[in-house]
């Protein structure tokens, strides 16, 4: 799918132990995606309590990563790093049909501004080893990347 605007919104969807907006359509939206993305089909209710579990844990920030059309390419996360108050970590699941179209960049450029605000240092990312298309462009917009 070839997105002619890559024009993207980052939405607040789970923080501080609750649910920051009501998503209604968009919920089944992120279903797809994760589901397109995972081996194993999981329910709207499975995927959201996944997703709020591992963002009670991580004291993250989820957000779901919305096209100017109002579709959901895939989510980004916003997690601090526990025992240093300066660093935070970036993680994001995008859309097969999604993926590079620059979605990637355009979400982590518009979560830097938020990263910023809230006063973190330094963020890093974790990427695929072998990923080098995809390490780039990261570099660029100034996040540490540990490779795995």
């Amino acid at each position: 799918m070839q997105n002619q605007q890559n024009e993207i919104s980052l939405l607040p969807w789970y923080s501080n132990g609750k649910l920051q907006n009501d998503i209604g359509d968009l919920a089944n939206q992120l279903t797809s995606i994760v589901n397109e993305n995972s081996e194993k089909i999981e329910s709207k209710e499975v995927i959201q309590d996944i997703a709020i579990k591992w963002t009670d844990r991580k004291q993250a920030t989820l957000y779901l990563i919305v096209s100017d059309l109002k579709q959901v390419i895939g989510t980004i996360a916003l997690s601090p790093v526990l025992d240093n108050k300066h660093h935070a970590r970036i993680g994001y699941l995008i859309g097969k049909q999604y993926e590079d179209h620059g979605f990637e960049a355009l979400a982590v450029e518009k979560l830097l501004a938020i990263v910023k605000k809230k006063g973190f240092i330094k963020v890093s990312a974790s990427l695929p080893n072998g990923d080098l298309f995809c390490i780039q462009p990261w570099k660029e917009l100034g996040l540490t990347v540990d490779i795995y």
